[in-house]
């Protein structure tokens, strides 16, 4: 009976712990790791009713220009600047 359970843990559960090790160990490789450093991202955004229902606007996104990434393995947060004109009927 001993012989029977040493012959499956040799066969079957200690190459199933190996692949599971080394996919782990692949998976992180492909991950990477990497430092985000902290930052100050600022966010205006302005309005004003010209007229009953007229309205116009104006939105600035990271209005200092930092260029740095917000998250790992993203693209770098750009300066984004968006205007609108809103009439309601």
């Amino acid at each position: 009976m001993a012989l029977t359970h040493i012959h499956h843990l040799m066969t079957h559960t200690i190459p199933k712990i190996h692949s599971f090790i080394q996919a782990r160990r692949a998976w992180v490789a492909v991950r990477g790791i990497d430092r985000i450093d902290p930052k100050l991202l600022i966010n205006v955004s302005a309005s004003y009713v010209l007229a009953n229902g007229l309205h116009i606007s104006a939105t600035g996104k990271n209005v200092l220009n930092n260029g740095q990434r917000e998250f790992f393995r993203t693209d770098r947060v750009p300066f984004t600047f968006m205007a609108g004109v809103n009439y309601e009927f």
